[in-house]
């Protein structure tokens, strides 16, 4: 190791960690907006992020080398191209597939529909393709110095850092439909066909990139058409909600838990916007945050009702839903009209204890409350519990960052040679 120069070794992998996590964060807001109506536990989707960037691309690497190394003996040419094509799809797709299974077993109530698919299959993607895209970048380093490292920052990220997000949404819609279809069989169909789905789309995108440019050109083209798909998918599954809400809530409407008014922007993602901007504008972050609040109350307990008609109980929705219930109401505040008072802007009578208007987002006088969080399997657990899971969760990403810095050393050091691939 005489005549390596460290900060060299290390400034290039800080450089690559910046080169791969800045466009994952990227992806990963983008796709975090997506979900319109009921977002995600964050821990849930750091969790799902961190399987890809770690334990899915260790379990890659072993078998990707493991299966990949006898072809290589017979044939380099034949085992440069039946790994890329053939035995990388395979293995990697189904390391990141195992976790959407896991987190549909293990947080079933977590896991509503085909758009939870995709989205907990996009964030593993994500993680996957970062820590990938960080090995490629210190393996153009090691062959090409900064030009080429700098090259592949730009033009990886840029042209196929949404691949892996792509395929293994793919695989997410399937666990999605299947969960949501609430029949045993499609579990045996969905599942499997999704899977078979992304795994063609991924042999597709190495297979064709041994043609050169014409086939780098393919494989963006593929992947991108893949992207629209989801894109697509992503509405239809966002309509589908939007539906579960208006029927779901029309009930609670009836019963005085939410007004028309709130009815009203609560059914649309892009009323929801305005009304949270005027909260915003006229009420500052309390009131925007406060009304946020009401409106994932509101669709969690649409969601629920869903299921609890669809699944049945599964042990606790209807638990679920009176929680639901109550904490609505207690967001709103108990409706005195003898004390109430009066939103100047639409007329909807207000609770005196109230900050903001629920159904316009207009600011008034009072006092506030802030509800606690809906009983989400994180919430239900006991402090030592809770303490233990954002300990494995920062032990991994600490782990993802000290191993991406022992690959850049490693790789510098040993002067690797082996040329990127876009893929």
């Amino acid at each position: 190791m005489e005549g390596i120069d460290w900060s060299v070794a290390l400034t290039a992998g800080l450089l690559a960690i910046l080169g791969a996590v800045i466009p994952a964060a990227i992806y990963i807001v983008i796709i975090w907006w997506l979900d319109r109506f009921e977002k995600e536990p964050l821990w849930l989707l750091a969790f799902a992020f961190l399987w890809g960037a770690i334990p899915a691309n260790v379990f890659a690497a072993l078998f990707n080398t493991l299966f990949g190394l006898p072809l290589m003996l017979i044939d380099p040419l034949i085992g440069e191209l039946g790994t890329a094509a053939v035995v990388a799809p395979f293995i990697e797709e189904t390391a990141k597939g195992l976790a959407l299974i896991l987190l549909v077993l293990i947080f079933r109530h977590e896991f509503d529909d085909v758009l939870d698919g995709i989205i907990y299959g996009a964030m593993i993607g994500f993680g996957f393709a970062m820590t990938e895209d960080f090995d490629y970048f210190m393996r153009a380093f090691g062959e090409g110095g900064w030009e080429q490292l700098f090259f592949l920052i730009l033009i990886r990220p840029t042209l196929f850092g949404i691949a892996h997000a792509a395929y293994t949404s793919v695989t997410g819609a399937g666990v999605g439909l299947a969960r949501i279809s609430g029949r045993k069989w499609a579990w045996f169909v969905t599942v499997p066909g999704a899977w078979v789905v992304a795994m063609s789309l991924h042999a597709f995108n190495n297979g064709v990139t041994v043609l050169g440019l014409p086939g780098c050109c393919l494989a963006l083209s593929s992947n991108w058409l893949a992207v629209l798909v989801m894109l697509g998918i992503i509405l239809v599954a966002l309509i589908w909600e939007a539906r579960w809400i208006r029927e779901q809530l029309a009930e609670e409407v009836q019963r005085g838990l939410i007004t028309a008014q709130e009815y009203h922007f609560i059914s649309s993602s892009w009323r929801r916007l305005g009304a949270r901007f005027r909260a915003l504008t006229s009420g500052g972050f309390g009131a925007w945050r406060e009304q946020g609040r009401l409106f994932q109350l509101a669709s969690d307990l649409a969601f629920k009702k869903y299921q609890l008609g669809r699944l049945g109980d599964e042990g606790r929705t209807a638990a679920d839903i009176v929680y639901l219930r109550a904490q609505i109401a207690d967001l709103k505040g108990t409706l005195d009209v003898e004390a109430a008072i009066t939103c100047a802007r639409c007329g909807q009578p207000l609770s005196v204890n109230r900050q903001f208007c629920t159904a316009c987002g207009t600011w008034v006088q009072g006092a506030g409350y802030v509800p606690t969080a809906p009983p989400g399997w994180f919430d239900r657990q006991s402090a030592g519990v809770r303490v233990l899971v954002v300990t494995v969760l920062v032990l991994l990403g600490a782990c993802c960052v000290f191993m991406c810095l022992g690959f850049s050393t490693l790789s510098y050091t040993l002067g690797i040679t082996t040329t990127p691939t876009p893929f």
